[in-house]
C-alpha cells in the first residue's frame, strides 16, 4: 500500500463519513446509504463505488453474513506508518 492510495481515499468527503460511520459497527451499503441521511449522494450507488474503491485500497473488507443472507463492509483496523523518504506504508 503506498501513502498516495490512502491519501486520495481518504480526500473524499464520502469517504471519510463511511469510515466514520464503520468505526462504530459493521454496516452493508443500505444501512450506510440511509446513515448518512442528508449528506448521502443523490444515488445509493454512489456509496456502493465508495465502498469497492476503500475496499481496493485495503481500508474496508468486505464479507457474506450467513444468518442475515447479507453482505456487509467492516473497517479494516491496523496501525499505519508512513516511510516519508519514499512514502511507503510500513
Amino acid at each position: 500500500m503506498h501513502a498516495d492510495d490512502v491519501a486520495k481515499a481518504l480526500n473524499s468527503p464520502l469517504n471519510r463519513m463511511i469510515i466514520t460511520l464503520l468505526c462504530d459497527h459493521d454496516m452493508t451499503a443500505v444501512e450506510l446509504f440511509r446513515r448518512l441521511g442528508e449528506r448521502a449522494p443523490t444515488y445509493r450507488q454512489s456509496v456502493n463505488k465508495a465502498l469497492e474503491s476503500l475496499k481496493q485500497k485495503g481500508l474496508v473488507r468486505k464479507y457474506y453474513d450467513d444468518n442475515s443472507k447479507e453482505l456487509y463492509y467492516s473497517i479494516i483496523r491496523k496501525k499505519i506508518t508512513i516511510n516519508l523518504e519514499n512514502m511507503e506504508i510500513e
